[in-house]
């Protein structure tokens, strides 16, 4: 590797592991010296340029299953700690962790797993790829910190803001806080309403700064400045992801996260889903399942648009009211 700054070269040097940051083949030489690394797991994992998880259902109903399923998911970290060894990379204990989502029914001892000897820790939350999961999976923890960063930030602009008018306001909001706030919302989006109170109590006192209308009550607030409620854009957002699915316009194929309802009768567009019975509390609330009857109800020259601009248009104007609902 040499370094070339204004026609001068370094002198050459070996790299014998990892890949140089910033370089034109950077990119390319980490995904040859990188994807190969969970080439032999058995059990089922994701992996995102170096953030890589193993994930595995550990068997209940007998002991051997259960000893089973534990030793194989050990197997693996000591085959994906062996693989990294081979190419002079060392797995960093500090960032490696195990979460468990299990029921309080379950009586089994947690396993517990080793990285060379050594136990990994157990833990409740995690971030991944900027969302915060929890052992219960509801994202309480989620949403505080995200509303705790919205909000901080919503002081730093009101203070450093003197121009109030709607257009500089809404510019301001739409560009730095409202991604903060609705980054990736279909994955912690479960509807509980003090959630939902939080989360609208930022775009709440935002509005509320704006010139001529801090005597307006939010809701003719957001009608003046013609934007939707953060619940209402949370329940837009499930839906264009929905159509996204199944308009090729993401990987994720549709036979994975739903079921689609057999074509009968004159009822329902062509992409109508089947209702799933759920058994828990979280089962009901996650995205395949909560948007079901909402994405069922559209009109189907709705949902079969295939230009997502004008999709986006028939989808407000068929939601309507919906879009500007919050909690009180």
């Amino acid at each position: 590797m040499t370094v070339s700054v204004k026609g001068k070269v370094s002198s050459p040097q070996p790299v014998m592991s990892g890949v140089p940051q910033g370089s034109v083949l950077g990119p390319i030489l980490f995904l040859v010296f990188v994807n190969h690394i969970a080439s032999n797991l058995t059990c089922r994992y994701k992996i995102f340029a170096d953030d890589l998880k193993i994930y595995l259902k550990i068997g209940h109903d007998t002991p051997d299953n259960y000893t089973a399923d534990s030793r194989a998911c050990q197997r693996d970290i000591s085959t994906l700690q062996r693989t990294a060894a081979s190419w002079c990379l060392t797995l960093n204990q500090k960032k490696c962790a195990v979460i468990r989502f299990q029921r309080k029914s379950h009586t089994f001892p947690p396993p517990r797993y080793f990285i060379e000897n050594s136990p990994i820790q157990v833990i409740q939350s995690h971030p991944d790829l900027g969302v915060l999961i929890d052992s219960d999976i509801k994202f309480h923890e989620h949403i505080s910190t995200t509303v705790r960063k919205a909000a901080g930030l919503t002081q730093n602009l009101l203070k450093s803001t003197v121009c109030r008018s709607p257009d500089l306001m809404m510019a301001l909001f739409s560009t730095h806080i409202r991604p903060i706030i609705e980054y990736c919302s279909c994955v912690w989006n479960t509807g509980y309403i003090g959630d939902l109170r939080v989360l609208e109590s930022v775009q709440r006192r935002w509005t509320k700064r704006v010139s001529g209308l801090s005597s307006l009550d939010y809701e003719s607030r957001l009608r003046a400045l013609k934007q939707y409620s953060v619940q209402g854009r949370l329940l837009r957002a499930d839906i264009i992801q929905c159509w996204k699915i199944f308009h090729a316009q993401c990987t994720v194929d549709p036979t994975t996260m739903f079921t689609l309802a057999p074509q009968s009768g004159t009822r329902g567009h062509r992409f109508k889903l089947c209702y799933v019975r759920a058994q828990t509390d979280i089962r009901k609330r996650s995205f395949s399942v909560r948007c079901v009857e909402l994405w069922n109800s559209l009109p189907d020259r709705v949902v079969a648009e295939n230009d997502f601009k004008t999709f986006k248009y028939q989808l407000a104007d068929t939601l309507g009211e919906v879009l500007y609902s919050h909690q009180p």
